[in-house]
């Protein structure tokens, strides 16, 4: 998971929401724009939070069954059937990503307040524990098609690095940073993350040779990308004097602003890259009483917002895009008016 000391107020509001799992497959039309829902739930959990999607539409996130139970895994399949996972010894698991071919990662504990390890489960359920010997944390965040997984660690400071399918492992530093976050890893081996100067954080894109290109939003007083895609354009958010929204910067460097109002902090989550050369990008929108909505930007730049039908309009309530696949199919989670989780996919 990413050092919460290091997020922005604003984004520490929403990810203060964010854990996920679930099974209850009910094919809901949202009204608005005819788009569909399924709203799911891991038998028998209190809160289901839904992380990632890979191509196939198999699901990834997490779950806990009660307030005092700790979180596992689970992976649900296009046709609603859910397994829940832990590694060996876990107390807390929490995978990030999947990838076509149904590989996990993500992060687990082996006692509350412990460590942290990584974990890569294989679509078979085979789970390997991934800990760099120079960490006090290993964190994995992603993972692409080729089985190259990203990943931070820490020891005195935040480092980044890739393991490659063969075991062998490279860790990186943005030059002149005092921490680097990377956040995502696309097709290629290209990353993106953050940066963190001593003063403020910025963008940062690593090449497989090993080059960096740094960035920033325009105007912005700190810059975090999110998710990279295989056409090499990234979004995130960044905050700005009086706000937080969101970008999407191009292949060749350029950088577009945008939020889904002008009252709305507004946070780039995720992205696809699209047949006519353009990028979807989705992410989530708060307004002044953190409520909670997803968005939708097309490569055109028409952006619409959407709620999950069950999701709450309270304080702290609301829907939470957190991924999207190449057709387009959105995984989240919704925070309902009793404060339950549930999972989602949203077709378009």
């Amino acid at each position: 998971m990413v050092a919460a000391s290091y997020w922005p107020a604003a984004l520490r509001r929403v990810f203060a929401l964010s854990f996920i799992l679930a099974v209850c497959a009910t094919g809901l039309s949202g009204a608005a724009f005819g788009e569909s829902y399924v709203e799911f739930d891991v038998p028998g959990a209190s809160d289901t939070l839904a992380m990632s999607i890979n191509a196939g539409g198999v699901v990834t996130g997490y779950y806990h069954k009660s307030s005092t139970d700790t979180y596992h895994g689970f992976v649900r399949q296009p046709s609603g059937s859910i397994v829940s996972f832990d590694p060996a010894g876990s107390v807390q698991t929490y995978p990030q990503a999947i990838n076509g071919v149904g590989s996990i990662v993500g992060t687990y504990y082996t006692h509350r307040g412990g460590h942290a390890r990584g974990f890569l489960r294989t679509a078979d359920g085979a789970i390997t524990t991934i800990e760099l010997k120079q960490a006090i944390d290993t964190n994995l965040i992603g993972i692409n098609i080729n089985g190259a997984i990203l990943g931070q660690y820490s020891n005195s400071e935040t480092h980044g690095f890739v393991r490659q399918p063969d075991g062998s492992i490279t860790t990186f530093d943005v030059p002149s940073a005092v921490f680097t976050q990377p956040t995502g890893i696309n097709k290629f081996g290209v990353v993106t993350g953050s940066w963190y100067d001593g003063f403020t954080s910025h963008g940062f894109l690593r090449n497989p040779d090993g080059t960096f290109e740094v960035f920033d939003a325009p105007k912005s007083t700190a810059t975090y990308p999110k998710s990279i895609d295989n056409a090499g354009r990234i979004t995130g958010y960044d905050e700005r004097r009086v706000s937080t929204g969101a970008f999407l910067r191009e292949s060749g460097g350029n950088v577009t602003t945008f939020k889904t109002s002008e009252r709305a902090d507004t946070f780039g989550q995720d992205l696809t890259a699209q047949n006519n050369g353009t990028s979807t990008v989705i992410g989530i929108a708060q307004d002044s009483r953190f409520h909670t909505i997803g968005f939708l930007r097309s490569g055109q730049g028409k952006i619409t917002t959407f709620e999950a039908p069950g999701a709450g309009f309270g304080s702290g309530q609301g829907t939470f895009a957190a991924g999207i696949n190449g057709e387009k199919h959105v995984v989240g989670y919704y925070k309902d008016g009793a404060n339950i989780f549930h999972g989602f996919i949203r077709s378009p």
